[in-house]
């Protein structure tokens, strides 16, 4: 039996009293027409409401061993 893993790999997370994050420094650049777009502009950009981390979070600590969640 190994031992239990969970991997949480969050890349932009926003939320209240994100003051400095990448989203409003993203916002920011389209706004002053500064943005560059990479490769066609149809990539996705994976952001995450801090609310939702955290229950990401609390469920991972709290998963029992060899159970599953989507």
């Amino acid at each position: 039996m190994g031992l239990a893993t969970v991997i949480i790999r969050p890349a932009i997370v926003y939320g209240p009293g994100d003051i400095n994050g990448m989203m409003l420094k993203m916002l920011k650049l389209i706004k002053e027409k500064k943005y560059r777009l990479i490769g066609t502009g149809e990539n996705l950009a994976p952001f995450v409401y801090i609310d939702d981390l955290v229950k990401a979070f609390i469920k991972a600590l709290t998963c029992p061993n060899n159970t599953s969640y989507e």
